[in-house]
């Protein structure tokens, strides 16, 4: 029965690992200034780390960029470039991200002020790279019930073992009884 078990658990783990997903993260440099002018320029870079494409990615710039030049996956990738009305800053909407597709977007900024950036896909939010993330994989976990289980398991017949080494060791009539 244990081995059925741990077979469908080994089935199901591999369904987990191999299923698509997307993970799209960015990195945004610190402002660089420029000695000859009173500008700045700051670097964004877009990756797709998952295994499936990024569809639909909406990349919201909010902050003075002057001007920004995009470096492309691909030079067949559509792109949409929108003032923001509401505040100062672009919105930028692309197409397709392929698996380990990246794009560069590098911005000359007025001010040193920080950047806020947001991209989304049709699946999810975008995260920065170095994010802290604390979500626990079902891996990890399985992994943690396992331990916890054979700890408990092995405890329980070390106590046994024990208790029936001492009581056959001291009263044999009452084992026979």
């Amino acid at each position: 029965m244990g081995t059925v078990i741990a077979g469908i658990f080994v089935a199901l783990f591999n369904l987990y690992i191999n299923k698509e997903k997307i993970d799209v993260k960015y990195n945004l440099s610190a402002p660089i200034s420029i000695p000859s002018e009173k500008d700045y320029v700051q670097q964004l870079r877009i990756q797709n780390v998952g295994n499936a494409t990024a569809e639909n990615l909406v990349i919201t710039l909010n902050g003075n960029i002057q001007k920004y030049e995009i470096k492309k996956y691909s030079e067949q990738d559509n792109i949409q470039e929108f003032e923001l009305t509401d505040s100062n800053g672009k919105q930028i909407c692309y197409s397709k991200l392929p698996k380990e597709g990246s794009i560069v977007i590098t911005m000359n900024i007025s001010k040193s002020d920080s950047l806020k950036v947001e991209i989304k896909h049709d699946k999810g939010k975008a995260t920065e790279v170095f994010s802290s993330q604390s979500k626990i994989g079902y891996a990890l976990l399985f992994f943690i019930i396992s331990i916890l289980f054979y700890l408990v398991s092995s405890t329980k017949y070390f106590i046994d073992d024990y208790w029936i080494s001492s009581v056959l060791q001291y009263d044999k009539k009452k084992i026979l009884t």
